[in-house]
């Protein structure tokens, strides 16, 4: 379960390997999936922050563009460690801990680390200066029912949360404008990058 790509590809990889050489395969599979959970159970016991970052855009200056792994963070139980979500049932301020750890590491207040409320909707918000004047309560209200943003903004974070689906995340170097997309299959229907795009 904490690998379920790389465990996937092996199992479909001994699925088409010939009935001759099946228990070969699938010995090689379970030594594969338990040499992999103890890296992982590893990992999470050393508890240290990971930010995988995309080259793609590691030559644009001024813009990071990352994912969070499970690492790293102060929650516990099935939250453990690195949760971002508020809504997710998790302590309120392990979250907020979580989220000022990830801030550090990148250079922005936490208060600055922006997520929509998710709704798997087509829903595109733009974030600016009129949104950092309003209350927390109007914050959250205008985050509700959305599923991208956009900035022209610096030293501001804009995230989405992804399980199995996926996160799209573009900038125009023209314009100098940022947006991170939570593409499920829903939003994929409703033209949710396009529609992204075009806010932009």
């Amino acid at each position: 379960a904490s690998l379920p790509g790389i465990t996937g590809i092996v199992a479909y990889f001994c699925a088409k390997i010939s009935q001759k050489r099946l228990s070969f395969c699938l010995n090689l599979h379970d030594a594969l999936k338990r040499w992999l959970n103890l890296k992982f159970e590893l990992m999470m016991e050393l508890n240290k922050m990971i930010l995988i970052r995309y080259p793609i855009l590691e030559n644009i200056a001024g813009v990071e563009a990352f994912t969070t792994t499970r690492m790293g963070g102060s929650s516990e139980g099935n939250y453990s460690s690195l949760n971002m979500g508020f809504h997710s049932g998790d302590n309120p301020e392990r979250v907020r801990a979580n989220r000022e750890r990830v801030g550090k590491q990148l250079s922005v207040e936490a208060d600055k680390m922006i997520f929509p409320k998710q709704t798997h909707s087509a829903h595109v918000k733009m974030i600016d200066e009129a949104f950092f004047a309003l209350s927390p309560v109007d914050k959250t209200l205008f985050l509700a029912d959305t599923d991208a943003l956009v900035t022209q903004l610096p030293h501001v974070c804009i995230a989405v949360k992804t399980a199995d689906c996926v996160p799209v995340l573009l900038f125009d170097p023209v314009h100098a404008v940022a947006a991170a997309i939570h593409a499920g299959w829903r939003g994929t229907l409703q033209q949710i990058v396009r529609l992204t795009v075009e806010t932009m």
